[in-house]
């Protein structure tokens, strides 16, 4: 029991610190998965952001590039060129406004048209406004003194030929803004610099209202988008009361004051990607109104775009909620397993005692089984040596059958010459004739020769005996000829043979020699007779052995097929396995099959099989190589005894 509650501890412990594991990753993958799903989010409004900036370029870039090719257009009108040309005495204003109104009704979306002298004063000038009908409507407006504003000055400072584009701003005339409030930018190009015109200024003013409103309308519930100028004043924003800052004189309404640190960054870095900035995503891109380096600073503006703090924490929070759901279902799940695990585990323990339990009751159940092994080892161990004895005691009693013969027809030649010498003796002493010498030594001559064979006769059969008692109790490997195995086997079970009534015959297509164990096979050959003559040919007329080799590649194909009764079916699936008989009432064992097939399969290493043919009885096939393999050159201790 004591062992037990220590396991239960060490269980316990084992169990909490997989929780703590179990929590630990849970939390880990919670964050990876948070943040997987986050980053998902910011990447898709880092694409709209991208994609809205380009589009509101796109816009201005386009506009602007339009305001340019106006501007050339009108300096290179000819007419406009030939009423400026310095050839002229005097230039004819009413002419020059006359192709402003043209030039005006064939543009559209011009807000003034002016040519200034050098000195900055206004010249010729013809303004449009909406009329009523929403046509344009021109007039011929009072000339001005614009010397002292920026985008003269800057304009009359250009190279010849090239255009300058000012700032955007409102419409300023006579020192007020122009209301409702005209966003416009300025294009200017000089002339009079080697071109053969007057000195001064042709400037056209240009309605920005159509081009802001449609960056206004990239604005959405997601991204908002917004135009700041050189000193960081809106030009747009998606509140109206934050744009014009500069012109409407509210220094309040400007990016430079209300978000100084996102400014400084702007200033320093003239393009910025996808900036997180007071949890808001933030992209701008700085913009050159004119491609010029006179007053560089107030010709920039910047493109900026958007996520509003309100959006950031709704991707935070959409990525939020799907994490502690997942990590709640992971939990679950895990806790589902650990407690699972807990109960498997507990069981195992209740299991493991119990199998403790049923462990110290089998020892004593081995015990007592061990005993009853050793006891049918011993059982078995005399089975074989009665087998041995029995198969010893019958090839005595065959080879002594087979010597009775000789022996006696040598006895009966030796009997038959003492005797007629008796009647030699006799006739010598009463009187001996030549005709009785001769028939004496003619007699002796046949009784000699007589006897001499059946002498050589038992010689020959004590030494095949011989040689079959020393090739089964060797344990060496030896190189012998299979006939002359055979013929010793047959020649010792003659005898029993011919009681049985069984003809046994050995065919083979020519001589095989074989290294291996002779007594061995010769064993084997033994025991598959025997098995036929006991359980197969028993009784049976016209009972025959066939007993046949053959050489296939470099194995022997041996087989012993007999025209008996065959193998009942059902021991033909276990007829190799130890004592499994078919006539245990006659006091078979069931060894004898079983120590064939531990001979061929162990030490020949062959195989052996049974087959039924088709004339009906039983056939062994028996593979084994020519030559013992050299892990099989030691024979086990015991087996070369074992076959007798």
């Amino acid at each position: 029991m004591h062992r037990i509650e220590k396991s239960l501890q060490r269980l316990r412990k084992n169990v909490q610190l997989l929780a703590v594991v179990m929590l630990c990753g849970v939390v880990l993958v919670s964050v990876l998965v948070y943040q997987t799903l986050l980053q998902q989010k910011v990447s898709n409004l880092m694409r709209q952001q991208e994609n809205q900036q380009i589009e509101a370029m796109a816009l201005l870039h386009r506009e602007l590039g339009n305001i340019t090719n106006l501007a050339n257009l009108l300096y290179k009108n000819r007419a406009l060129q030939k009423e400026l040309s310095v050839n002229r005495p005097t230039v004819d204003i009413a002419a020059v406004n006359d192709l402003f109104i043209e030039f005006g009704i064939a543009v559209g979306d011009l807000q003034q048209v002016r040519w200034l002298d050098s000195s900055g004063m206004e010249r010729a000038r013809v303004d449009w406004t909406e009329s009523s009908d929403d046509k344009m409507a021109w007039s011929v407006s009072s000339l001005q003194d614009k010397s002292n504003r920026y985008y003269v000055i800057n304009a009359l400072q250009m190279p010849p030929s090239e255009v300058y584009i000012s700032s955007i701003d409102l419409n300023i005339e006579h020192g007020r803004v122009v209301e409702p409030y005209d966003p416009t930018v300025r294009a200017g190009i000089r002339t009079g610099e080697g071109d053969g015109l007057v000195k001064g200024l042709l400037l056209i003013n240009y309605h920005l209202n159509e081009l802001l409103a449609r960056i206004r309308a990239l604005n959405s519930s997601t991204m908002r988008i917004t135009l700041v100028d050189s000193e960081g004043y809106w030009i747009v924003n998606p509140m109206s009361s934050m744009q014009w800052g500069r012109d409407l004189q509210q220094p309040d309404n400007n990016l430079q004051k209300q978000q100084p640190d996102l400014w400084q960054s702007m200033l320093k870095n003239p393009t910025q990607i996808d900036m997180h900035y007071n949890n808001t995503l933030v992209s701008y891109q700085r913009i050159n109104l004119s491609h010029t380096d006179i007053d560089d600073k107030q010709s920039r503006v910047y493109l900026m775009t958007e996520t509003p703090a309100t959006v950031m924490w709704e991707n935070k929070r959409d990525a939020l909620i799907p994490t502690i759901f997942l990590a709640l279902m992971f939990f679950l799940f895990n806790g589902a397993l650990l407690r699972r695990d807990y109960r498997f585990r507990l069981s195992l323990l209740k299991l493991n005692q119990q199998l403790a339990n049923e462990k110290a009751e089998l020892s004593s159940v081995n015990e007592t089984l061990g005993r009853t092994l050793e006891q049918q080892q011993m059982l078995q161990d005399d089975l074989v040596e009665s087998r041995k004895l029995s198969s010893l005691g019958m090839m005595v009693a065959g080879v002594a059958h087979e010597l009775n013969t000789p022996i006696g027809g040598a006895l009966i030649a030796i009997t038959s010459q003492h005797e007629r010498l008796a009647v030699l003796s006799r006739a010598i002493e009463e009187g001996l004739t030549r005709k009785m010498l001769d028939d004496y030594l003619s007699n002796a001559e046949q009784g000699i020769v007589l006897a001499e064979s059946n002498l050589n006769r038992s010689a020959n059969l004590v030494k095949r005996f011989k040689r079959l008692a020393i090739d089964r109790v060797s344990e060496d490997i030896v190189k012998f000829q299979l006939k002359q195995v055979v013929d010793d086997l047959l020649l010792s079970l003659h005898s029993r043979l011919k009681t049985a009534g069984v003809d046994a015959v050995f065919h083979s297509e020519k001589p095989i020699t074989l290294c291996g164990y002779p007594g061995i096979l010769s064993q084997i050959l033994q025991n598959l007779i025997d098995n036929a003559m006991i359980h197969g040919l028993d009784q049976r007329r016209g009972a025959r052995i066939v007993l046949a080799a053959r050489v296939v590649e470099s194995q022997v194909e041996l087989t012993v097929t007999d025209n008996g009764s065959g193998i009942e079916l059902d021991i033909l699936d276990t007829i190799f396995d130890p004592f499994v008989t078919s006539n245990r009432s006659d006091g078979s064992t069931g060894l004898g099959l079983h120590l064939v097939h531990q001979w061929v399969t162990q030490l020949m290493s062959g195989s052996i099989r049974t087959e039924t043919p088709e004339e009906g009885g039983c056939r062994f096939v028996i593979r084994f190589p020519t030559h013992v393999p050299a892990e099989q050159a030691s024979m086990p201790s015991g087996t070369a005894s074992s076959v007798f």
